[in-house]
């Protein structure tokens, strides 16, 4: 077998799907090289947004947060108290789906929100979503461990759920990328 065979000309076509035997050196680089031009292309074009909804409640029920429609979105969740909280009760964040109508959980249970104070952020982590509140102001997110969930949302309104109604305010944010031209996310009125 010559080396040109092994290793490709400038001319070699790109290869596609699995490395094999036959193919040249250069196919497999030229594959590799377009994708992550693509996976660099998709980052250009799908970036982060953030949208902030500054005057969340502690409701007995459901807050609306977020409004999606157009199409779907990848998104994280995160609240920060800004009035504390006064009075006791568990939260968890739901989502109202348009389509299939129906409420999803997107926790995988409410958590105790008992007069959290200022300062006080909320995040869902791990792969079962856990609603966790962080009391120190800050947190170092150890993406094994623990990684910050991400949801797929449709269209519909995202909502925090609490099972009494408190005092304070929860400035909340989801931060997204749309998975469709059309997605848009507003906070809920």
């Amino acid at each position: 077998m010559t080396k040109r065979r092994v290793i490709g000309t400038r001319q070699t076509a790109e290869a596609s799907g699995a490395i094999g035997t036959t193919e040249a050196m250069m196919a497999y680089i030229k594959q590799l090289v377009t994708a992550q031009i693509t996976q660099v292309a998709l980052d250009l074009e799908m970036p982060w947004h953030c949208c902030v909804k500054s005057d969340g409640a502690v409701l007995t029920g459901d807050d609306d947060l977020f409004d999606i429609t157009g199409g779907p979105v990848l998104a994280q969740l995160f609240g920060i108290v800004t009035t504390v909280l006064v009075g006791t009760s568990n939260g968890d964040l739901q989502i109202d789906v348009t389509t299939p109508a129906g409420t999803v959980d997107l926790n995988d249970a409410p958590v105790a929100i008992n007069a959290d104070a200022a300062g006080t952020m909320y995040m869902c982590l791990d792969s079962t979503s856990v609603f966790t509140p962080v009391t120190a102001g800050a947190v170092i997110i150890d993406k094994d461990a623990a990684p910050i969930a991400e949801f797929v949302l449709p269209i519909g309104t995202v909502i925090f759920r609490s099972s009494a109604a408190q005092t304070g305010v929860i400035e909340w944010y989801m931060l997204y990328r749309k998975l469709s031209p059309l997605s848009t996310v507003v906070a809920a009125a």
